[in-house]
């Protein structure tokens, strides 16, 4: 359109200035001021359709450049590294953790047990008294008579507390001192505490492993 328009000013012009150059001729102008005439027509006729053509290609070369500088979406930006998936299990026989539960009452935790995994748990060991009693996960005994258990000492029942369940859940009493127990991970750590009637002069752990077991 923008041509178009142009060539038609360059065709009006240039005829005007045909038509000042043959008035001249008729009026009787000389030759060289005709030539001079009719070449600034030529001229001027077609330097102004260059300059249409000009100014139509510089358009069209913007509208390239534009485009080829137009940025790409998401380009340069980095990827995010992918996460490290979260465990669901454990290898059969893994060694979890050792936890020593003193003997002075103190409460112990685990690590965190994941959700629907099975566990074992295996205390072994023992604590001392000031009165030669001495405790292991399920009972209190004596070394003079260590195949005689006592569960309770002034009427409370001694031994491993496990998330608040009494010590008979280690049952029976092990003369090696030695128990073991299949616990179902909630997602959470399980905690620990010897129970005594009272804990003044109280020395010694009892260890607690937690061992991964064979999945169900």
């Amino acid at each position: 359109m923008h041509d178009l328009t142009a060539r038609q000013t360059n065709e009006t012009a240039g005829g005007s200035a045909i038509d000042e150059v043959a008035m001249a001729a008729a009026n009787g102008a000389s030759r060289r001021a005709l030539l001079r005439g009719l070449a600034a027509t030529v001229l001027a006729t077609a330097g102004g359709g260059l300059a249409a053509t000009t100014l139509a290609a510089k358009k069209r070369g913007q509208k390239r450049r534009k485009a080829r500088k137009k940025p790409r979406k998401n380009q340069g930006q980095p990827k995010l590294p992918t996460p490290t998936p979260t465990p669901t299990t454990c290898t059969p026989g893994e060694f979890i953790a050792r936890v020593s539960v003193p003997a002075d009452g103190s409460t112990v935790q685990t690590p965190v047990l994941l959700e629907h995994v099975a566990y074992v748990l295996k205390p072994s060991g023992f604590w001392g008294t000031t009165d030669h009693l001495l405790q292991d996960a399920f009972a209190a005994f004596t070394f003079a008579d260590p195949f005689r258990p006592k569960l309770f000492i002034d009427g409370v029942r001694t031994g491993l507390l496990l998330d608040g369940e009494l010590p008979d859940i280690w049952g029976p009493y092990q003369p090696n001192h030695g128990y073991g127990l299949v616990v179902i991970g909630k997602g959470r750590p399980i905690s620990f505490r010897m129970l005594d009637s009272d804990y003044t002069g109280n020395h010694g752990v009892v260890h607690v492993d937690v061992i991964c077991a064979v999945q169900p």
